[in-house]
């Protein structure tokens, strides 16, 4: 980086997306996370990650013949299997941090493994092992016997060119998984502090004994029913009828309708209501005047004239003056994202209007816990980019620190810094490319 930064910068992504993306497709590798120069894998078989490291090695070699040895780019890689804990498209634990010691021991262009990984592969793959010994690692309070990977003679350890291979598929996510942690760092110099974690093989898939158990039926014995639950009615049983709710009046009986009042004695007539009909005694007329009679001679004042606007005024206007216009109008309708990621997948997103116009706008990204769009892609952010209107009905694009970047026309935007774009322009998000257009 010191000699040629922007040279070296593209021959690691040449590296990143022709050689070592393939290869981790090829053999079922994640990757988790990155971090400067070093990549987190991971595994679900221990035999898949250590050939994924040797093929790595040799892919990286290979591109650095006929090249000056400054220009040389080599791999650490350190192997180990272990529980991690699960958090998301994350991992953590102490397996992960061991990995990335033993990563650490490694010279450049080497892979070394913890113990439980050459117990796990030995036999199952044609390659040797150097025994290094008990080491001391940092954070690691007991030693760490490590060894390094040896190429060995079998066919069929053939390392296969590395060719683009279509992603991975996630690994379904759970609180804890046995894993292969392998750090890798892609520098020949000082070694990667963030490990690089290859899925561990802890369990080979087991063979099912072709003998049957003790007890067991044989093959073509018909296996018994298991015993109802429940002992079988009788054929002619007829379940008795339900009680019914209430119980059924005579057939005679009609129900007694209450008045509403007593009826009083015989003979007895209620007064009149004032509320229906006139009043049995009329009321006197109030002889009290409303207001206090005027004094004599009393002559009240000329009534004003009424009032007509000016000549040219409009014929009404609010006390604050004419109306303001708006600063700028809503933008109408929803943003389309049409294309496809780095493998041809398609990709076609939509932008809600209504959550453009939000404070917070419309977040892109991997999680959908932190954001309102989201696509599983590993060249894609947790929180990638933000979304957003403005005035006139332009669009807004925000990059959010993301790793692998947002451009738009080829032009990569600066963190945190709202670009406008377009009808029609072309939008870099990560490895995903989309045309952007009104829905």
């Amino acid at each position: 980086m010191e000699g040629a930064e922007t040279r070296t910068f593209r021959e690691l992504k040449t590296l990143f997306d022709g050689v070592w993306l393939p290869a981790l497709g090829r053999h079922g590798g994640r990757l988790v996370n990155t971090a400067g120069d070093a990549m987190l894998v991971e595994f679900g078989s221990a035999v898949a990650a250590v050939r994924c490291a040797m093929e790595l090695q040799v892919a990286t070699a290979e591109r650095n013949t006929n090249r000056p040895p400054e220009r040389h780019v080599t791999l650490r890689i350190g192997l180990n299997i272990g529980e991690v804990i699960v958090d998301g498209e994350n991992i953590f634990g102490d397996e992960v941090n061991l990995a990335a010691r033993i990563q650490a021991l490694a010279e450049p262009g080497t892979v070394v493994v913890s113990t439980r990984v050459r117990e796990s592969v030995e036999g199952k793959v044609a390659f040797g092992f150097d025994d290094l010994g008990d080491r001391s690692v940092k954070n690691i309070s007991r030693p760490v016997r490590v060894h390094r990977v040896v190429p060995g003679a079998g066919p069929e350890e053939t390392i296969l060119p590395v060719r683009a291979a279509p992603a991975p598929s996630p690994r379904p996510a759970g609180p804890q998984s046995p894993t292969v942690s392998a750090p890798v760092s892609r520098s020949g110099g000082r070694p990667a502090s963030t490990p690089v974690i290859l899925p561990p093989d802890a369990l080979e898939p087991l063979i099912p004994d072709e003998r049957p158990l003790a007890g067991e039926p044989q093959q073509g014995a018909r296996i018994p029913s298991p015993p109802p639950l429940f002992d079988a009615p009788p054929s002619a049983y007829t379940p008795p009828a339900p009680p019914p709710l209430f119980d059924t009046p005579p057939s005679a009986y009609t129900p007694a309708s209450p008045p509403l009042f007593d009826a009083g004695p015989p003979g007895y007539t209620p007064p009149p209501s004032p509320l229906f009909g006139p009043s049995p005694v009329p009321a006197a007329p109030s002889t009290s005047p409303l207001f206090d009679p005027l004094p004599a001679g009393y002559t009240p004042p000329p009534a004003s004239p009424a009032y007509s606007p000016p000549a040219g005024a409009p014929a009404w206007m609010p006390a604050g003056g004419p109306l303001q216009q708006p600063v700028h109008a809503p933008a109408t309708g929803d943003w389309r994202l049409v294309g496809a990621d780095r493998v041809g997948t398609p990709v076609d997103m939509r932008l809600d209007a209504a959550r453009l116009e939000q404070p917070d706008g419309v977040v892109f990204g991997r999680l959908p816990r932190y954001c309102h769009l989201t696509i599983e892609n590993d060249s894609i952010s947790r929180r990638h980019a933000r979304f957003k209107a403005v005035a006139g009905g332009m669009l807004t694009v925000e990059d959010l620190g993301s790793t692998n970047g947002t451009a738009v026309d080829s032009q990569k935007i600066e963190p945190y810094r709202p670009v406008p774009i377009r009808d029609g322009s072309r939008l870099s998000l990560g490895e995903i490319k989309v045309v952007v257009s009104r829905a």
